[in-house]
């Protein structure tokens, strides 16, 4: 493209070749017949070729003046033509409304970044929606059941408040999976996991002999042990992993040293549930449930006073080949017997005080060994409260033949530990700043240029939200979104090298033309290039969204929209901030322009010029780069394709996932450690193994009506209209509908005296039809009806 300017440059380099032509005279021929001399032509020759010389010169440093009349200049460079112009007033311009955008997008949408892993299960689907309502239904049951008009119509007419991130929507979300806090108990705590009553307590008799000791319990409410409390998810649950096997002493006396330190430190703080009666430290608590307290129990110590070392000693002489088969088969039976239907049941084979979360569930007849164990602390605070003192639970790292992992039994540590995680990795983000910085510096050389990247990359952060906020509609900002800082660093960086590039190369081949000449020429060039890369890149993003799951969808919207406005504060502030920085090296005093003016202040300076004879470093490597990739160019394409076969084959081979937690901490953190252990023991396998409860409901409809991408909104009642259980071939069907169900393999009662309500109602019809007397409820609603079906 040219311009008037360069056709004025043009026309004078052409003034001066005629010049140089009329100038220039041959010198006088000899000859009278006017043909030139052999001398004659060869000084003829030799200015001919000195013109073609400068001719070829002039063409290659400025543009052909007949090309500048055939081809006008495109919209896009009359435009930069304008910005270079006055490139200030674009740069200012701009910043004041990105900073002003930014500043309302950050207050006003009150940015905050949720950490707690809501949000992940799907929705809009017609299983979603199926759970969506079973879930709205088991809350709201109580209110439901009482036909409380209020519940109803508030339930039919307002979308309710998320279950993941409403504290009372969990509460009672937790409670129907059993999980119903102690009295003391009334925290807050993450609904992920469920849990179910302890398969096996101990028997009634072996709590009298508990009670009846005097010494560590006397005093203390040992019914704990036996109620089922004691596997409260909300206590303190840590979990041993063990070199050789946690049934032998040397095991069981360091878990107890490990016990006791930690005991101590939870007595100190009153974390856990106290006895009456004083120690040292002026308060004592309820031993924790492990192996070391089935020890004491199997050894006699019903007193709890024999030292660790004590204790290993008198376990030495207990345990052996006939203890550990005793073992073996109580773990056997378990594993054979154990059913959801009566889940409380213990096999006679298993000794008093014995539970499936003292062993793994590899542990059996075909091992001997317990490689996992855990120890139940008797705890009735937050988890948060037990974390600021975390530090100081003894996890066995003196002992060579165990290690322990803490954490509750909701997992509340990791959670926790999550939260604080944002912060580190903030700090990441801000090293990944310093790195993206000095590469800018390095390549540039200029601080002028790289203070305008930093300031494009960081702006565009803000004005995604405000455009994800206000625009797109969208609330729940969840934890992966912050992954995107890390994504528009390393485009930003790359667009802005791209923007350098462009007007270099472009002022190389234009030494002499003006600042208007090159932002006509190069930034068009560079804005076209920057465009296919952000539209292909940003698509990809875009396309995720159609994903249900809300954080993932959140994620593909916020990070689209992050390359889409790092590429527009590219061309609204580096191109105007390429045109200062032209102008200000042509001045050459301004060291904020370039480093090259400070280190050779005084000469004359052209950041643009390539020496010929020494390439820059970065042309160098890409030079050899080439040079060696094209040399291997067919072994690399054989490894490629090779590379890509295995990785299909590895891929083909790949498990679906055991689980559907989200897990964002790596395995050598103690509280994902303490995870993975907890999925090894007995106890966990058997629920896995038991099955789960499942619902029918009748009279409602699948459906989701809350915002999908926001965990925090969940839905209202959908009924189905539709449903009429008053004909008689609706009550026939509901009547005979659970003996079909329960006939089925996969199908158990959840109670041995379970009956369905339609059931339940139909035996009460029964019932009251033979009374001579029946009841008022009777008599008023039932119209004499003996069974099912019955008269509307």
């Amino acid at each position: 493209n040219s311009n008037s300017n360069s056709n004025s440059n043009n026309n004078n380099n052409m003034e001066e070749d005629d010049a140089y032509l009329e100038e220039y005279t041959p010198p006088e021929s000899d000859n009278d017949d006017g043909v030139p001399s052999d001398e004659e032509e060869a000084v003829s020759a030799d200015g001919l070729l000195e013109l073609d010389k400068k001719e070829q010169s002039s063409s290659r440093s400025v543009p052909n003046p007949t090309a500048a009349a055939t081809s006008p200049e495109s919209f896009a460079a009359r435009r930069f033509r304008v910005m270079a112009r006055h490139p200030w007033y674009h740069l200012l311009i701009s910043l004041v409304v990105a900073c002003t955008l930014s500043a309302v997008g950050m207050v006003v949408g009150e940015f905050s970044v949720a950490v707690d892993n809501a949000g992940w299960q799907s929705r809009g689907t017609l299983i979603a929606n199926r759970q969506t309502q079973a879930l709205l239904v088991l809350m709201n049951l109580y209110e439901l059941s009482n036909d409380d008009d209020a519940a109803w119509q508030e339930l039919e007419d307002t979308v309710q408040p998320g279950w993941e991130t409403d504290a009372s929507v969990s509460g009672r979300r937790r409670q129907l999976t059993g999980d119903d806090d102690d009295n003391d108990d009334d925290e807050h705590h993450n609904t992920r996991n469920s849990s179910r009553p302890l398969p096996f307590t101990m028997t009634d008799s072996l709590e009298r002999r508990i009670q009846e000791s005097s010494g560590l319990l006397e005093g203390c409410d040992v019914s704990y042990y036996t109620s089922g409390s004691v596997l409260r998810k909300t206590h303190l649950w840590p979990v041993w992993k063990t070199k050789t096997s946690a049934l032998d002493p040397q095991v069981i006396r360091d878990i107890c040293h490990a016990e006791q330190t930690t005991q101590a430190v939870l007595e100190q703080e009153g974390l856990c549930r106290q006895c009456s009666g004083t120690t040292t430290t002026g308060r004592r608590c309820l031993p924790p449930y492990s192996l070391v307290f089935f020890a004491r129990l199997q050894v006699g110590d019903m007193e709890f006073s024999l030292t660790c070392d004590e204790l290993a000693n008198a376990w030495t002489d207990f345990v052996g080949d006939a203890t550990t088969g005793v073992l073996q088969d109580c773990a056997e039976t378990i594993k054979a017997t154990y059913s959801i239907d009566n889940p409380t049941a213990l096999p006679d084979q298993c000794p008093l005080g014995f539970s499936p979360t003292m062993v793994d569930e590899y542990f059996g007849s075909e091992q001997a060994q317990v490689e996992y164990t855990s120890s139940i602390f008797a705890t009735n605070v937050e988890p948060e409260k037990l974390y600021q003192v975390v530090d100081k639970f003894d996890r066995a790292e003196d002992s060579k033949v165990v290690f322990g992992a803490y954490d509750t039994g909701w997992e509340g540590f990791n959670d926790i530990y999550v939260d604080d995680s944002v912060f580190n990795d903030m700090l990441l983000a801000m090293g990944s700043a310093f790195v993206t910085t000095l590469a800018v510096v390095v390549h540039t050389r200029s601080p002028w240029l790289t203070l305008v990247g930093l300031v494009q990359i960081t702006l565009s952060f803000p004005l995604a939200f405000f455009v994800y906020t206000f625009i797109v509609r969208l609330e729940f900002f969840p934890f992966l979104n912050f992954i995107g800082v890390f994504v528009v660093f390393a485009l930003g960086a790359d667009d802005l090298f791209v923007a350098v590039d462009k007007w270099k190369n472009a002022r190389i081949d234009n030494h002499e033309g003006t600042v208007e000449d090159i932002a006509a020429v190069a930034l068009p060039d560079a804005a076209g290039s920057m465009f296919l890369t952000t539209i292909t890149t940003a698509v990809a993003f875009f396309a995720t969204a159609i994903c249900p799951v809300a954080p993932l969808k959140c994620f593909a919207v916020f990070v689209g929209l992050l390359v889409v406005f790092d590429y527009c504060l590219c061309v609204l502030l580096v191109f105007p901030a390429l045109c200062i920085y032209d102008r200000w090296l042509a001045k050459g005093n301004n060291c904020f322009c370039s480093l090259h003016i400070c280190k050779k202040r005084g000469e004359q300076v052209d950041d643009f010029v390539e020496d010929e004879r020494k390439p820059s470093l970065i042309r160098r490597i890409l030079l050899g780069f080439y040079a060696g990739f094209h040399k291997i160019r067919w072994i690399l394409l054989v490894i490629c394709i090779a590379a890509t076969v295995v990785s299909l084959i590895f891929a083909a081979r790949l498990e679906l996932p055991q689980t559907s937690d989200v897990r964002l901490l790596k395995s050598s953190v103690q509280y994902e450690q303490a995870y993975e252990w907890r999925l090894k023991l007995l106890y966990d396998s058997l629920q896995k193994s038991g099955g789960a409860p499942g619902f029918v409901f009748w009279g409602v409809t699948p459906a989701d009506t809350g915002d999908y991408t926001n965990p925090a909104s969940f839905t209202q009642l959908v009924l189905d209209d539709s449903f009429d259980p008053s004909t008689a071939a609706g009550q026939e069907y509901m009547v005979e509908f659970c003996d079909r169900f329960f006939a089925n393999d996969f199908a158990g009662l959840t109670e041995d005296d379970y009956i369905c309500p339609i059931n339940r109602f139909n035996a009460w019809l029964v019932e009251q039809s033979n009374y001579s007397n029946p009841s008022y409820a009777y008599r008023q609603n039932c119209n004499g009806a003996s069974s099912l079906p019955m008269s509307p």
